[in-house]
């Protein structure tokens, strides 16, 4: 299985269906830009969890859901290289 969720959700459909290579790209990019609004909301944020306390260090977090990075829509929006 990919680790692309765009690439993946176009070989599901195409297991339904026959689609061409030029079709494929094009559902590859329609899946991608139905992604982003997700995208945007779902970044990786950088700094302390509160309340911070001594010897704490920064870590990465889930800017929208405020868990760490990254949260389980991230995993599902996201492919495995950009996390």
């Amino acid at each position: 299985m990919t680790a692309d969720p765009a690439l993946r959700a176009c070989n599901k459909v195409n297991g339904t269906h026959n689609m061409t290579r030029r079709d494929m790209r094009f559902a590859i990019a329609a899946a991608r830009e139905a992604l982003a609004p997700l995208r945007a909301r779902h970044r990786a944020g950088y700094g302390f969890k509160l309340p911070r306390r001594k010897g704490d260090r920064p870590e990465a977090f889930c800017e929208t859901c405020h868990v760490k990075w990254p949260c389980d829509d991230a995993r599902d929006i996201y492919p495995e290289d950009e996390l």
